[in-house]
């Protein structure tokens, strides 16, 4: 799971680009299918909030989530 700053040059025309955005991003390291999500902020309740919604895509609970710098 990662999370990325989105540049104003990855933007649609739809999308304000006063705003930032964030995509978090989960790939499965075995079946590498993968589930994106975007939000305005880099916060912890956004983190909970995507972990939610990626064990509802999936259907399971992962036993890990292996990140490179968060907590």
């Amino acid at each position: 799971m990662d999370v990325k700053y989105v540049p104003n040059e990855c933007k649609s025309n739809i999308l304000a680009e006063d705003k930032k955005f964030y995509q978090y991003t989960y790939i499965d390291e075995v079946t590498r299918e993968r589930f994106l999500y975007w939000y305005e902020e880099h916060t912890p309740t956004n983190t909970v909030d995507f972990v939610l919604r990626l064990i509802k895509y999936l259907g399971y609970k992962p036993k890990e989530i292996q990140t490179d710098n968060g907590i």
